[in-house]
């Protein structure tokens, strides 16, 4: 109830309330009913302007002894004044669903239903009223209709007001979660998921989590081709993802029941330098097929047709990181380096960054740093100043956390040869020689 504010209350009358309050709370409390479980009145009719015309449309003065109290009124009555309110401004969008409220607390839900598409046709926000009539929808328990509302809530442009949050933050992006929901709760056809998730691609075509979940959603429901096709999708809108794809693709293979199809994937695919999530994605994957040991068997055998093959040593040295067998790891990169030596055969610069990168990776700083001062002083290095600067700076960095001596003025730009020996390397430039070993210091003639 709403008290009229054009009348002052006597002492009598405030009396009055305070006795009809203790007598509410004392039956509140007899009965075990919290004061919350009293009828509150709807948001809708809560914030009315005083003394307009939509108050007087909902509310009505009673008089009681001392004062005017304004009630609401029945909905049908209420009906009725927001009926004449709606023929004297009949393109007031907010008239229409305050009747649209009043229709459905009288039951009639067919009026109720016309009044809210009204509303949406004279909104000025119409994806918010949309969602106002998804509301609707849902109380009705109809989801069909539900989520064609939702779809249009979707799909419509961001207003300004969202110009500076998330995705995930926006009106459309939740419309489209909710309509998912909605498709678990009342059990839907797959066919309603999917239709959905095309539709949240086309509304955010930048945002990859949206491939990834419809993609897991065919994938577990056995839709194999389809995912595969979406897979296709997801390689042309994201080109310079390598991870995700051959991921999905080998997790397709594997729930076929096909794991050689699935490690075939991987091994076709295979670079020393992949992503630290694809290798272990790669390693799972040959766990879950027991087919590790036979692995590295493999690339053993290779190493030993080919001493020079790096695909072959960067298995080996995965499998040990793998395993959390960090120094079989480094061995593994000794014992191709000693094998370089034997030979004599020639370093190249492909090589020298794949051994620096993946000894950077595991936390090897001083050997990452002998193979960055080799790149630098490689012959593929010397025509760019620019490549020499970075590999030099990066394996000062690395010497820097484990502690050496570093001069400066150590290092000179020119023609330079590297030496990869046992523990050291060597850096000559016009006969200083610069040892790369667990400290770094110049020579006494730098």
């Amino acid at each position: 109830m709403r008290f009229s504010p054009s009348l002052p209350l006597s002492p009598r009358a405030v009396a009055w309330i305070w006795r009809v309050g203790i007598a509410v709370a004392l039956v509140a409390g007899t009965s075990g009913v919290a004061l919350q479980a009293s009828g509150e009145l709807p948001a809708w009719m809560q914030d009315v302007v005083s003394a307009s015309a939509i108050e007087a449309a909902l509310y009505r003065l009673m008089n009681m002894p001392g004062l005017r109290i304004l009630y609401p009124r029945p909905p049908a009555e209420s009906q009725g004044e927001l009926s004449n309110l709606l023929a004297k401004a009949p393109a007031d969008a907010e008239l229409y669903a305050l009747r649209a409220h009043a229709d459905g607390q009288s039951l009639d839900f067919v009026a109720a239903e016309a009044d809210w598409k009204f509303y949406v046709a004279h909104a000025q926000d119409g994806a918010a009223a949309d969602l106002q009539l998804a509301d609707f929808y849902d109380r009705r328990l109809r989801p069909q209709d539900e989520i064609a509302a939702l779809l249009v809530v979707g799909n419509a442009p961001s207003p300004p007001a969202e110009k500076y949050m998330s995705v995930q933050q926006q009106r459309s992006w939740q419309a489209f979660a909710r309509i998912l929901k909605v498709a678990d709760d009342q059990a839907l056809p797959l066919e309603t998921k999917v239709s959905t998730y095309r539709s949240w691609i086309a509304r955010y075509p930048a945002e990859p989590s949206i491939y990834a979940s419809l993609i897991g959603l065919l994938i577990q429901q056995q839709k194999f081709d389809e995912a595969a096709r979406t897979i296709n999708d997801y390689k042309q809108s994201f080109p310079k993802d390598e991870v995700f794809p051959l991921k999905a693709a080998a997790l397709i293979e594997y729930r076929r029941g096909s794991d050689a199809g699935a490690l075939a994937l991987y091994e076709s695919s295979f670079r020393p330098l992949w992503p630290p999530e694809l290798v272990q994605s790669y390693f799972s994957m040959l766990g879950a097929a027991h087919q590790q040991r036979q692995m590295l068997s493999e690339a053993k055998a290779k190493l030993v047709t080919n001493p020079d093959d790096l695909a072959a040593a960067a298995r080996i040295f995965y499998y040990y990181q793998q395993e959390g067998r960090l120094d079989a790891a480094r061995s593994t990169i000794d014992e191709y380096r000693f094998s370089k030596e034997r030979r004599k055969a020639a370093w190249s610069a492909e090589e020298l960054y794949t051994f620096a990168t993946l000894l950077d990776g595991a936390a090897q700083y001083d050997e990452a740093a002998r193979y960055y001062f080799a790149l630098y002083s490689a012959s593929g290095a010397r025509e760019s100043a620019s490549a020499q600067a970075i590999c030099l700076s990066i394996a000062t960095l690395r010497l820097s956390i484990t502690g050496p001596d570093i001069s400066t003025e150590s290092f000179r730009f020119g023609s330079t040869r590297s030496h990869l020996g046992r523990n050291s390397t060597r850096r000559r430039n016009e006969g200083c020689h610069i040892s790369i070993g667990p400290r770094l210091r110049s020579c006494s003639r730098c």
